[in-house]
């Protein structure tokens, strides 16, 4: 039998790990072949010296320790694989020691076999190395994986320089940080968090400063997503370290761009939305000086809110309205209107002159009606606001006159 070099290894270690820290090693294994492998396939890891195993899960999470472990080899009994299956993985923890040199080595190998043939063995082997280094322990990290346009985004960067005994091992090192910054399309600098804080040039912040082994040094600054990003854009920066006699890449960042349905952008030359809810925003020109994401979101869904204005009924029509642009904005250039549809057989006992838009600034706090409509027809009505919160329509019920019944 021969599987025509079908199976693959695959293995990815972090390009620097730290002494006396961990690392995880991805180990990926596949069947690229048109023909099952056989039963008695198997996956191996070879250990560096200076490692030592500690566990290993599965792509969910689920404990999957080897089937065999002798000395530096972790051994795992994959049984058949599929033809056309890829990829399975196995993420390997491993605990570095701590009195590993400096720039050492640390060569992991992968390997996958079974008892069928294979014209080319090359995809059955793999070597990946990972150093050690004092710094590797830094990392950089957003608050959030995924954004949308006119969000803020703050960046973490942590410096830390991993502790040695020694009387000749330096308690601190002098260490030059750099960020290369996304595209100015993309992105607006909005300044660094508190201190210590370096420089900006227009593309690249830069910090300078002594890094001590018991206290490590975060920096945080914030960064703006444009509002004519497209969803779906990936933005991405990667920050990189240097001291005497070294330097380092930190991880790349990554942060997705998206929209919902209940987005919408908005530029100064305004526009309408139109929400499935039974909203229209109209947007004058100017309201908003840039692209800016409006954002709705309906109340009261499930009951009926319990703090209605005195006299006043609940028109089964409430939502919050927001708009972000490197933060969120309250107040508008221009008057922008509001057109809600109703169905007024929700509200028979209302007499639908009396309809009012009410907003509040948020839970528990009293209501204030906006004012009268501009215009109103049947099952649609229109008003004007300057501002964005939350809003509710309001009417109040019919009233019948009895008179008294008089016999002549």
């Amino acid at each position: 039998m021969s599987l025509d070099s079908a199976l693959v290894i695959g293995l990815k270690v972090p390009l620097h790990t730290a002494p006396g820290g961990t690392l995880v090693a991805n180990l990926s294994y596949s069947n690229a072949g048109t023909l099952p492998s056989p039963d008695d396939t198997l996956v191996k890891l070879v250990l560096p010296v200076g490692v030592s195993f500690l566990s290993a899960m599965d792509k969910d999470g689920l404990d999957l320790p080897p089937d065999e472990e002798s000395g530096n080899e972790l051994i795992w009994i994959v049984d058949a694989l599929p033809a056309g299956s890829c990829c399975a993985h196995v993420w390997v923890t491993v605990e570095v020691a701590k009195d590993l040199a400096e720039g050492t080595l640390l060569t992991f190998k992968g390997e996958i076999s079974s008892s069928a043939d294979e014209n080319n063995l090359d995809n059955n082997v793999i070597e990946v190395s990972s150093e050690v280094c004092d710094m590797a322990g830094s990392t950089k990290q957003a608050q959030s994986g995924q954004v949308k346009p006119g969000d803020v985004v703050t960046y973490t960067i942590m410096l830390r320089l991993a502790a040695r005994n020694g009387p000749a091992v330096p308690a601190e090192r002098q260490v030059i940080l750099t960020d290369d910054l996304p595209p100015a399309q993309q992105v607006r600098f909005l300044g660094w968090v508190n201190t210590p804080s370096g420089t900006y040039d227009g593309a690249q912040l830069r910090w300078q400063g002594q890094v001590s082994a018991s206290e490590p040094v975060m920096l945080q600054y914030r960064l703006g997503i444009e509002g004519d990003v497209p969803p779906g854009t990936v933005i991405t920066n990667k920050a990189r370290i240097q001291w005497a006699g070294g330097e380092m890449e930190l991880e790349p960042v990554d942060v997705q761009v998206y929209l919902t349905e209940d987005d919408h952008m908005f530029g100064p030359d305004g526009g309408q939305w139109h929400h499935a809810y039974g909203m229209t925003l109209n947007l004058p020109q100017y309201a908003v000086q840039e692209m800016t994401r409006f954002q709705f979101r309906p109340l009261f869904e499930d009951k009926i809110p319990g703090d209605t204005p005195p006299g006043w009924i609940y028109a089964h029509r409430a939502f919050e309205m927001n708009a972000f642009h490197f933060g969120e904005i309250h107040q508008f250039n221009q008057p922008i209107t509001v057109t809600i549809s109703y169905n007024p057989q929700e509200i028979p006992a209302l007499v639908h002159q009396t309809l009012r838009l009410w907003y509040r600034n948020g839970p528990g706090e009293p209501w204030a009606m906006l004012g009268e409509p501009v215009a109103h027809q049947y099952g649609q009505i229109h008003f004007v606001t300057d501002h964005f919160t939350e809003f509710a329509l309001f009417g109040q019920m019919g009233y019948s006159v009895f008179l008294p019944l008089i016999k002549h």
